[in-house]
This record gives C-alpha cells, sequence and structure tokens, in this order.
C-alpha cells in the first residue's frame, strides 16, 4: 500500500512537471522566438522587452520599447494575430545562437508571410545570446524602430 502511494505522489509531481518542461531539459533558442511572439499577442511589450539581450536593452529603455510597440500597433492595427512559423536554429554553442523563421501576419483573415528582412537585418538568421540561463534576442537594430535618430555631425567651420 505504502509503495502505491509513493509511486502516485511520484506521477502527481511528475506529469505536471513535465507539462511544464521543468525536468525536460532546459528551454532553447526556438522557445525564446516563441515566448517574444507570445507576449507580442497578448501585447505586453515589457515581456517582450525581458526576452532582448542586455546590449540592446542597454539601446532601448523598456518604456522606448514599449512606445514603438504601441507606435507599430497603431500603425498595424488590423493584424489579428503574430506568428513565427518554420523555426529552425541554425548554429548554436554554449552561449549563441542563430535561428532562421518566418514571421507571418494574420491580416483580415489572412495569414501573410513577410519579407525576409521584417525584424531582421536583411534577412539572416536572428542572433540570439543566452544570460542568465535564458535565450535573448539580439539584433537590437531591429527593436529601435521608432528610436531617436542619432545626430548628424555638422563640418567644421
Amino acid at each position: 500500500m505504502r509503495a502505491i502511494a509513493i509511486v502516485l505522489l511520484a506521477l502527481a509531481v511528475a506529469v505536471p512537471a513535465a507539462a511544464c518542461g521543468v525536468g525536460g531539459g532546459q528551454a532553447g533558442p526556438e522557445d525564446a522566438i516563441r515566448d517574444f511572439v507570445r507576449a507580442a499577442n497578448r501585447e505586453k511589450p515589457s515581456e517582450m522587452y525581458k526576452r532582448l539581450s542586455e546590449e540592446c536593452r542597454q539601446q532601448v529603455t523598456v518604456q522606448e520599447f514599449a512606445m514603438n510597440w504601441g507606435l507599430w500597433l497603431a500603425l498595424y492595427s488590423h493584424i489579428g494575430e503574430l506568428k513565427a512559423e518554420n523555426v529552425e536554429v541554425v548554429t548554436r554553442d554554449e552561449y549563441t545562437a542563430t535561428v532562421n523563421f518566418d514571421w507571418v501576419i494574420r491580416i483580415r483573415g489572412e495569414d501573410v508571410r513577410m519579407p525576409p528582412g521584417f525584424l531582421r537585418a536583411e534577412g539572416k538568421a536572428l542572433p540570439m545570446v543566452k544570460e542568465d540561463g535564458q535565450w535573448r534576442l539580439n539584433n537590437c537594430e531591429d527593436f529601435e524602430i521608432f528610436g531617436p535618430e542619432e545626430e548628424e555631425e555638422q563640418p567644421a567651420e
């Protein structure tokens, strides 16, 4: 009887843990992409911001990022859902990775595949870094969509 209770207790702990990904290995770069997209679809810019690398977060504040995302939503308010499809890890080592995927946006009920450069410089694989055990997006230029313009240097007179 005691053995059955121990097995049931072990199953009660193991099944939910496996379903949540606990103990089943760490999340990979592809999971970070999906988390970013889920946060975007829930209109949670602060959650999206947490998925950016430290380098990117040093270049844009959470307030600037939220404002940029708000402007993007205003321009594309007819968008129903953002998706990342065909997610593929191209390169990966312990602390860096590159990921290819297709951005798909649902517009008026139709899935529209975005061009290769959409949220990726020139259609290249998205660079990612592992910081504090979490994979983060590391293509900083793409997250300064409406950021402050750099002042042009004036020639000396």
